[in-house]
């Protein structure tokens, strides 16, 4: 199978470009004119990864992969095909070995066993995660399994290409701290006395790839989050980009139908935040009471007024979902914008952190 990046228009008039894998590029035409019904293709171009197999990594799936799978199965529902027709079918067009495994034994549990999409989907935690299946099964139960898949292509292409642009304003900083490490190594290397610098670079290196390691594993303690948060600047980058996650997440889960006790426990374990899961846990607590959301996010304890006022006017509203997208879209300007500052800064404090420890070498 090849991967294609395609640009093209579609029945509405609007641009729209993506990923697909077919086994050629008259293939990957045919998909779009009849699977995805674009009424114009501006551009097809299959893509060589610098690396090979660089996607298939035994220890995470891809995510641009897994939105581009749920936008296929979407786009088969919408064509008029039925779950049993639509699995087969992707099966056929994925190039990825672990879930065009996945499809077929998921096929055999709707085809031979009976059980729904979400139950046939749930054993397969390493491709579709808890927060995956949750959705699915409320779009079946409410008979709105097409907007379901729309919405969870839409969340997780927008969660990756939110997540990359973050990164992408941190590469420099850490791309000039490389390259000053690398320098002052090689003077070291020549007998010029650059110890104390030296050490303090190691000690920040060290401490920011253990940082990164416990803060991905389920060794992650409250401890860990609390060094990033006593940070200036970081603390403030790293509650934005909790807090954008979670009403992204809530959001999504509200508006598929799922229960809302369900709701705040998943979007808070999937923040990846402890004081968000530690509030979650209270805003459970008062929801199981009878009361409303809004008390739930009063009574955390965490939330600002703010938040609480804008939650508030969505409930009276009846429009929680969508004013809980407007506070994740507001936590992710922040965030954008706090990356931006950062990405400024970090260097500029790099460089005289260095000016300042060589002079006192060279002093010395």
């Amino acid at each position: 199978m090849k991967q294609f990046f395609y640009q093209a228009v579609n029945q509405q008039g609007e641009r729209v470009s993506g990923n697909l894998y077919a086994r050629s590029r008259e293939e990957a035409r045919v998909m779009l004119t009849r699977l995805f019904e674009v009424r114009q293709i501006l551009s097809l171009e299959e893509k060589r990864p610098f690396f090979p197999f660089a996607e298939w990594s035994p220890l995470t799936f891809p995510v641009l992969e897994l939105a581009s799978f749920t936008r296929k199965f979407a786009q088969l529902i919408h064509s008029g095909f039925s779950i049993y027709q639509a699995i087969p079918v992707l099966a056929d067009t994925t190039g990825h070995p672990i879930l065009r495994s996945a499809l077929a034994s998921i096929q055999k549990n709707l085809t031979e066993k009976g059980k729904t999409l979400a139950e046939s989907l749930k054993p397969h935690r390493r491709i579709f995660p808890p927060l995956y299946v949750a959705v699915v099964a409320a779009g079946e139960e409410s008979g709105n399994l097409e907007k379901v898949l729309f919405d969870l292509a839409d969340f997780y292409e927008k969660d990756y290409e939110w997540r990359r642009a973050i990164m992408s304003r941190l590469y420099y900083p850490a791309s000039v701290f490389a390259i000053m490490y690398i320098v002052v190594g090689i003077l070291s290397w020549l007998n010029f006395q650059f110890v104390l610098l030296r050490r303090v670079m190691n000690l920040i290196l060290i401490g920011g790839i253990a940082y990164f390691i416990l803060s991905k594993t389920q060794y992650s303690h409250p401890f860990i989050h609390a060094l990033g948060l006593i940070i200036p600047g970081v603390g403030r980058l790293y509650r934005s980009l909790s807090l954008t996650r979670y009403f992204r997440i809530l959001s999504l889960q509200i508006e598929a139908g799922v229960p809302i006790l369900e709701a705040l426990e998943r979007a808070a374990e999937c923040s990846a935040d402890w004081r968000i899961q530690k509030a979650g846990k209270k805003m459970v607590e008062v929801v199981e009471k009878g009361n409303s959301l809004e008390e739930a996010f009063r009574a955390s304890g965490f939330f600002s007024p703010q938040e609480v006022g804008m939650v508030a006017v969505g409930e009276i509203a009846g429009s929680s979902p969508e004013m809980l997208k407007k506070l994740s879209t507001y936590y992710q300007i922040n965030a954008e914008t706090t990356a931006r500052i950062l990405a400024t800064l970090i260097p500029q404090i790099i460089y005289l952190v260095i000016l300042i420890l060589g002079g006192i070498a060279v002093i010395s």
